[in-house]
């Protein structure tokens, strides 16, 4: 079997648990409270301007040219995402600077980002293994969602996760790590399944934490 056909696999348990999450059925519900999306995006915010630097990181440690290529334009996408929710859910929901400043930055997010920095130890493949689960869960997720929220706020964020763009770049990204699956060692493709499985638990933890941090 292939790379993302053994990871989704083993990842089954983590991956049902953030579609079914009460985060994501209350948002597609419209009854998610404001409170909870706003404490999800401040600390998505240092997700994405962290993540970054995993992409470049990766870029600079790769020999392979379409891998180095695809590193440099996602970290250019991350700056283009971030200004563009700035520019939207913040602004519609009235996130200041003075907020962002003063929200303490939450576990999940820094143990997330450590966790694929880390995984540039092992190799770019297993690195690489890392940053999948976040584009294709939230393509899924905007997938199941599809049939739209009667909240816009919630609605626009649902139609983000599906663009034609990041439809896609991942599933460039799932042929790319089939390839390199194959051509990997049987110690680097066991590194492989678990970077991938570790960050949709971490995926997981996030819709946690946005929640139930007030709760």
């Amino acid at each position: 079997m292939d790379f993302v056909t053994i990871a989704r696999d083993a990842a089954q348990r983590s991956w049902e648990n953030s579609l079914a999450h009460p985060f994501i059925q209350e948002l597609h519900q419209g009854t998610l409270s404001e409170s909870c999306f706003r404490y999800y995006l401040l600390q998505d915010r240092y997700y994405l301007e962290s993540l970054q630097s995993v992409y470049l990181a990766i870029g600079q440690q790769t020999e392979l040219p379409q891998i180095k290529m695809m590193m440099e334009q996602g970290a250019k996408r991350l700056v283009a995402g971030e200004i563009s929710i700035r520019e939207t859910f913040f602004e519609r929901l009235q996130i200041t600077e003075q907020e962002v400043q003063q929200t303490p930055l939450a576990t999940v997010p820094k143990r997330y980002v450590a966790h694929m920095h880390q995984q540039l130890q092992h190799s770019v493949s297993v690195a690489f293994a890392s940053l999948l689960p976040c584009a294709w869960l939230y393509q899924e997720i905007g997938l199941a969602l599809s049939s739209g929220s009667p909240h816009p706020v919630y609605q626009r964020w649902i139609e983000t996760c599906i663009t034609p763009e990041s439809m896609a770049i991942v599933a460039q990204e799932k042929e790319l790590l089939n390839q390199l699956y194959q051509k990997a060692t049987a110690s680097e493709r066991h590194q492989m399944i678990e970077a991938f499985v570790t960050s949709v638990k971490m995926e997981e933890a996030f819709w946690d934490m946005a929640y139930y941090f007030n709760r």
